[in-house]
């Protein structure tokens, strides 16, 4: 989180010293903005220069944003050398991890837009589960807080089917959004993460019945 006031140059240097990353340039900031399905997830990202506020900034905040006193930034560490591209997608990454019933953050890669979604799984694997091979993870598209769905492999074009890619209008996935990794085999089970999910949009509903009961 960060005040609206600082500018946006000074807080880059702080999160610069604080993680010990010495060029200011290796860092890109994402502002996090409110969607439709009430998420917070990461926009497109920020280019900054000299002593540029945030309120300055006019695609930093959306309009319903724009009354906070604080918002939410995503600091990325870019690799020595990286290009940037503006069309890149930004993509999240949890596991579950069933022996202990804990869903965790294991990090964020950048993926082409044309990137195949099992080519994403893959690179997800290798970079953060390299103790686990393709075929024995499953993937879901987590939608919301407490709600999943399975990831699409395939789509159908033309009649015919193909491998999905992240910009197919059937996947559609796009900056912010989070994926969820799991062991495989565990579908149908009390151990799949969409039991989890489950437990989570019931809590969330009884929760909503408990403040309205307290508004009568």
């Amino acid at each position: 989180k960060g005040l609206r006031s600082p500018i946006l140059q000074r807080i880059i240097s702080m999160v610069s010293f604080q993680k010990g990353i010495p060029e200011i340039q290796d860092l890109r900031i994402w502002p996090c903005s409110e969607r439709k399905n009430e998420t917070t997830r990461t926009r497109l990202h920020t280019q900054m220069s000299g002593e540029t506020a945030l309120q300055d900034l006019p695609d930093f905040l959306c309009r319903k944003d724009s009354h906070q006193h604080e918002i939410k930034i995503f600091v990325e560490q870019l690799k020595p050398g990286a290009k940037i591209d503006d069309n890149d997608i930004l993509i999240f990454f949890k596991f579950w991890d069933p022996n202990h019933k804990s869903l965790r953050h294991i990090g964020n890669q950048m993926f082409k837009p044309t990137t195949r979604v099992k080519a994403m799984v893959e690179e997800a694997r290798s970079q953060f589960l390299p103790h686990l091979q393709l075929d024995d993870i499953d993937g879901f598209e987590e939608l919301k807080p407490d709600k999943i769905e399975d990831l699409s492999y395939f789509v159908d074009s033309d009649g015919e089917q193909r491998e999905a890619r992240l910009q197919d209008k059937q996947v559609e996935l796009q900056s912010g959004d989070i994926v969820v990794l799991q062991p495989a085999g565990l579908a149908g089970t009390d151990d799949c993460v969409k039991q989890h999910y489950a437990y989570l949009a019931s809590k969330a509903l009884e929760d909503k019945k408990e403040e309205e009961i307290r508004d009568i």
